[in-house]
């Protein structure tokens, strides 16, 4: 029993020295508060360190805002993410790739790369789902691209969904993937939401069965009407309500800036 107690201590210290690592490595507050002082981002790791990871930089006058659901939780997961963090700052940094699609597709080619994925069927199949917004502050245009994973946008209380592509990044199940970039005029005011799927995908509420897309889009059109400011607590507040005392079944994360 003590040996199992001693392995037990060892691995969890070791994985909350992990998540100081991936923590830090995640935009910090105020990097997010400059670019859109109006905001917040609920990030709920199923097992201390997470699947899911968000990415947000400054180009000029363009922002970049990236919302990540990698294959797996916990330590496999948090390996996925760091992959995934370094190939976005390898395809927008040192290569200057700004356009969405391409920069979704870039990232797809040197997963499948970096993984030695092929046909083969015991090859690896990990991946990523993806959504992406670049914010052109000069002209008030997003453009978005998304990998599996939607952009919704609110104005005056109305949803509008802005679709991503049906791929997601890596593996080889799906030849010539083909992403596209979507445009779409911004005004002053408008809420963007983005998110993995851990949070619709939770079971709990009196007949513990999954939330769904359904449920989280009721719970959006409900909060779109507060200010932001209260927005993180009501969703942190339902999500807790909502599971109950079932067990959290993924990484969760969702993000929500007023334009």
């Amino acid at each position: 029993k003590e040996e199992i107690e001693e392995i037990k201590k060892d691995l969890t210290d070791s994985i909350n020295y992990a998540k100081r690592i991936q923590t830090a490595i995640l935009p910090e507050e105020n990097e997010f508060d400059k670019m859109f002082p109006k905001n917040f981002v609920v990030y709920k790791p199923k097992d201390i360190v997470s699947g899911d990871f968000y990415w947000a930089r400054k180009f000029g006058n363009l922002h970049l805002i990236v919302c990540a659901d990698c294959t797996g939780h916990g330590v496999p997961g948090a390996f996925m993410s760091m992959i995934g963090m370094m190939l976005l700052n390898e395809a927008c940094v040192l290569k200057n790739i700004l356009d969405p699609a391409k920069i979704l597709k870039d990232i797809d080619n040197s997963l499948i790369e970096i993984l030695q994925q092929n046909d083969d069927f015991e090859s690896n199949k990990d991946g990523m789902d993806i959504s992406l917004c670049l914010i052109d502050k000069d002209t008030n245009k997003m453009f978005t691209a998304g990998a599996m994973r939607p952009v919704y946008v609110y104005r005056k209380g109305r949803q509008h969904i802005i679709k991503g592509d049906r791929f997601s990044l890596g593996g080889t199940l799906v030849k010539n993937k083909i992403f596209n970039t979507r445009e779409y005029d911004l005004r002053k005011g408008d809420l963007v939401y983005m998110f993995s799927d851990g949070y619709a995908d939770q079971f709990g509420g009196p007949n513990k069965r999954k939330m769904k897309v359904l449920g989280l889009n009721k719970l959006l059109d409900q909060v779109s009407q507060l200010e932001i400011s209260q927005q993180e607590k009501e969703i942190e507040s339902f999500f807790e309500s909502w599971k109950g005392n079932v067990s959290q079944m993924d990484d969760v994360l969702l993000i929500g800036f007023q334009y």
